[in-house]
């Protein structure tokens, strides 16, 4: 390099516009030119990128969305409407007479490198020819990307640019005074509609890219999955005789849910909290219809909209005790044959290790927490927790009652607690609506006249609450459905004795002949029972698949089928014909968890036929007070005692116990689900029956608060008439303090937390949210 101020006049190569430098630059190039003496460029321009067969058909959604508007070209961006360019050298809309086939996406992120292509119109041919462009930095006096394009354009001017690193239009080609981009108007992008049809072909890396929120093909794959098994209703085997079971979807019933009197469709709970809520209820609420149903919706949305605000992803909560990473627990949860068939599990996992989309976390819908093992509750808690400390994940969990705290068990490492609602029971207008959906769906006759008939006799003070139970409910409509003559059950304990005894009539009586004839059939249901208890309340839970227990029971027999796959499609017929058990792509399971309970506790029943026993101090034991309530398994134990006192069996010595000094306040509500589920006060020893009214009216009359509304559930549950006489006689008490004393504010403070609704049946409900913290069911205290 020479220096410019010791260059010779004489120098013979000098230029002369520069005295005393020369210069000698061939080739294209970019830029300013540096004044450095003597200067050799050798450019080539680069070869262009060949055409891809990976992106023809976006080609040829790019050339439909092309207007030509005589003197420019224009890109459609929405109905009715172009993107042109402007007077002032930049973008703007005009209305079209004319509706478009499609339309283009747009994103205007453009860096150095991006491979361009846009179509030249030739006057002479009527195929637009394709070029292909580059931008390498420059900008011109309007600060427009300068464009590079090898051969000098005929017809570009107003030509839609695709980006292919972000598969979208990043502007329109202006011409007519060099060659420069022109980006698209801010608020023609922000009114853009989505076009699925042009987003559908894009790749992970081009929507993230040009920052799309929409699915690609893989999570589409992984939501048509999802949509397909959540929207799959878990008492198909009833409706078979249709050919195609409806979906969940169809009868589906919205109910309310309950935080602190604030009442909210339940289904809304997620958009209300989407930072993640705690749903609890009794059991046969409706719990996990409505995470499916959440599911359901929320896959549909992206499917067909391509929309949503983030994307499901439903696993039992017993996978999050396993020793996991956390992705790879999820990934367990849903791996299924629903998405084996387009997922492994490391595929799973590699989904659920990112957001789904940018910006769109997932949400993780943690199933039936209380049937997590006891001991591995800890660990469930500690990885939700964990789920939402990070931010990719949202997190719903639905629990049975378990007289925690969930808001602070599962409160997120800042601090921040997600809430607590209630699922609360259907209300008449809900339960008649879903009436006559089921028994359409049943496919009845006379749906409307059938369901009718039903809710005519559900109105019967014995029924009425069961009816307004979601499970329930379903189960009574299959009962009636069978025989609208038959008596119907009056409690809990009844419906579920004739539900499995329509089971049984389906697989049939056990005499010698049936059993000859169908051996696999005639022992099942022993064999469920047994397994009902190892799954449930063995001290070593069986968390096998069902059909293995079953083909591993000893209570089953195989008659002459000697080989496993023969004894194993013998299972599954049996196992399908029973109505007591849903098949999904994962395996069988019971209908219910509840249905398992009470098969567990029949299986108790004929073990210990006599009831506790001396000799028998397992059978003593399963009735021993408790330190805390809810007890382990609360609700086999209270199928259990229900059906020994059906059988006559004196429980008189146990249920002393129970309600003994050192045991009461810790046991006393066992008594009053054991009055819900179907067993009067009345049944009950006198001196047991006495001892339990006692307790409870001293509590309503002597307590304030939560405890007051707690004691007035326990009672109503127990006895209402007396429920109802003792909290008249509270108020009567609290108005004869006469003006001395404030007590309207006495009985504010009694009732702070106590929410009084007006039924359509005769009475006052009281609802209590005290129970959602002490782990008892929540129920309406009506007295008229």
């Amino acid at each position: 390099m020479r220096d410019r101020d010791n260059e010779s006049d004489e120098d013979p190569d000098k230029d002369p516009s520069h005295p005393g430098v020369r210069n000698s630059i061939s080739g294209f190039v970019a830029g300013d030119i540096v004044q450095a003496g003597s200067y050799t460029a050798s450019y080539s321009a680069p070869a262009l990128a060949p055409t891809s067969d990976d992106h023809t058909a976006l080609r040829t959604l790019l050339r439909k969305c092309v207007v030509d508007l005589g003197e420019t070209l224009g890109v459609v961006i929405g109905p009715g409407q172009a993107l042109v360019l402007g007077g002032s050298a930049r973008t703007e809309t005009v209305a079209l007479d004319s509706v478009a086939p499609d339309l283009a996406v747009l994103a205007p992120d453009l860096v150095i490198g991006d491979h361009l292509e846009a179509y030249e119109y030739l006057p002479d041919s009527s195929a637009p020819r394709l070029v292909v462009l580059e931008w390498d930095g420059r900008f011109d006096d309007q600060a427009r990307q300068v464009l590079r394009h090898q051969g000098r354009p005929q017809r570009l001017t107003g030509s839609p640019v695709l980006n292919l690193r972000t598969g979208s239009v990043c502007g329109l080609v202006d011409a007519r005074h060099g060659l420069a981009l022109a980006a698209p108007d801010p608020a023609a992008i922000a009114g853009q509609p989505i076009n699925q049809k042009w987003l559908t072909l894009l790749t992970r890396e081009q929507l993230t890219a040009g920052g799309h929120r929409y699915p690609d093909q893989r999570l589409r794959d992984y939501l048509t999955a999802v949509r397909d098994s959540a929207d799959s209703h878990p008492y198909a085997q009833f409706l078979e005789r249709l050919g195609h079971p409806p979906p969940l979807s169809q009868l589906y019933v919205r109910q309310q849910a309950d935080q602190d009197g604030h009442r909210i469709p339940a289904t809304d709970v997620v958009a209300r909290h989407p930072r993640g809520v705690q749903v609890i209820g009794e059991p046969g609420m409706g719990k996990s219809s409505l995470l499916r149903h959440i599911a359901t919706t929320e896959a549909a949305r992206w499917l067909t909209s391509g929309t949503g605000a983030f994307v499901p992803v439903q696993v039992p909560a017993e996978v999050l005790s396993r020793e996991l990473p956390l992705v790879e627990a999820l990934a367990v949860g849903v791996s299924d044959g629903v998405f084996q068939a387009k997922f492994s599990h490391a595929g799973l996992a590699e989904l659920f290790a990112s957001e789904p989309i940018a910006g769109v976390p997932w949400l993780v819908l943690v199933d039936a927490l209380d049937e997590a093992p006891d001991h591995a509750r800890a660990k469930v808690l500690e990885s939700i927790t964990r789920l939402r400390d990070n931010l990719c994940f949202e997190v719903v969990v639905t629990s049975r009652p378990l007289g925690i705290d969930l808001g602070a068990r599962l409160a997120r490492g800042s601090g921040d607690r997600a809430p607590t609602y209630m699922i609360e029971r259907f209300t008449r207008a809900q339960r008649d609506r879903f009436a006559e959906k089921w028994f359409t769906a049943l496919g009845n006759a006379t749906p409307a006249e059938t369901a009718s008939r039903f809710l005519r006799r559900a109105d019967e003070p014995q029924l009425r609450e069961l009816t307004h139970i979601p499970l329930m409910a379903t189960m009574l409509f299959i009962l009636f459905n069978s025989d609208d003559t038959a008596q119907l059950p009056v409690n809990q304990h009844e419906l579920f004795v004739q539900f499995i005894q329509l089971a049984t009539d389906k697989l049939g009586k056990p005499t010698e002949r049936r059993s000859e004839t169908n051996p696999v059939r005639s022992k099942l249901m022993l064999a469920l029972m047994e397994i009902a208890h190892r799954r449930h309340c063995a001290r070593e839970l069986d968390r096998r698949p069902l059909l293995d227990q079953v083909l591993d029971s000893p209570k089953m027999c195989w008659g002459d089928l000697r080989s496993v796959p023969e004894r194993r499609d013998a299972a599954v017929a049996a196992l399908r014909a029973s109505g007591l058990v849903t098949q999904t792509s994962r395996g069988f399971d019971f209908l219910h968890p509840t249905i398992g309970e009470f098969l567990a506790a029949r299986h108790l029943v004929v073990r210990y036929s006599r009831g506790p026993e001396v000799h028998q101090p397992r059978s003593l034991a399963l009735l021993a007070p408790r330190r805390t309530w809810p007890w382990p398994h609360y609700k086999v134990k209270v199928f259990l005692a229900a059906g020994w006192l059906d059988s006559n069996v004196d429980l008189t010595r146990q249920l002393r116990r129970l309600l003994a000094w050192p045991h009461r306040s810790r046991n006393i509500e066992f008594i009053a689900e054991l009055a819900y589920h179907g067993i009067p006060a009345a049944r009950l020893p006198v001196d047991v029956r006495d001892r339990a009214t006692r307790y409870f009216v001293d509590s309503v009359k002597s307590t304030t608060g939560e405890a007051w509304q707690r004691a007035v559930h326990l009672l109503w549950t127990y006895d209402p008439a007396v429920a109802a006489r003792a909290v008249t006689s509270r108020i009567r008490a609290l108005a004869a303090m006469g003006p001395g004393r404030d007590w309207t504010r006495s009985w504010r403070c009694s009732t702070a937390t106590t929410r009084m609704v007006r039924p359509s049946s005769p009475g006052w409900p009281i609802t209590s949210r005290a129970s959602q913290r002490h782990g008892s069911p929540r129920r309406s205290a009506c007295w008229t």
